[in-house]
């Protein structure tokens, strides 16, 4: 019997219970992770919330297995997008808020990252290390920013 674990949306409690029925003996935590964009957080109403990543981390730790990552943080997602659209790397800038899922994954593809200062973007998104190829107050300023780099 092969275990898996899909990780989407998750919370602490999912994992507990893993683990107790793991300790129980009652089947192991997973052959394999699956994670769908772990993020480390996500945006709310009033501020942001956890996401997935550190359930995910917790789950590799506990089965000991690397998860097996869909969506924008592997090279696999942006390639398919790419092929849809008929576009190669290096023709395409990927625009967003986020500086790991959006800017990261994406340069990890080959693509340039233009950051936009709204929803997730926080200043110190700029002091991590994660490199934007430019960075925009709102995607207002996209017309202006585009003519300016043509």
């Amino acid at each position: 019997k092969k275990h898996f674990v899909f990780v989407h949306r998750f919370n602490g409690k999912d994992i507990a219970d893993k683990g107790q029925q793991q300790h129980n003996g009652q089947e192991a935590v997973a052959d394999d992770v699956l994670a769908v964009a772990p993020e480390g957080c996500r945006p709310i109403r009033h501020g942001l919330r956890l996401d997935a990543a550190p359930f995910v981390k917790a789950l590799e730790h506990a089965s000991g297995r690397e998860a097996i990552v869909l969506g924008k943080l592997s090279k696999e997602f942006y390639a398919g997008a790419l092929e849809k659209i008929g576009c190669k790397a290096d023709e395409t800038i990927m625009i967003g808020d986020d500086i790991r899922g959006d800017i990261e994954g994406s340069q990890n593809a080959g693509i340039r990252g233009l950051l936009v200062k709204t929803g997730k973007f926080r200043q110190a998104d700029l002091e991590i290390g994660i490199k934007p190829y430019d960075v925009i107050d709102s995607v207002v300023d996209l017309p202006a920013w585009w003519t300016s780099h043509s």
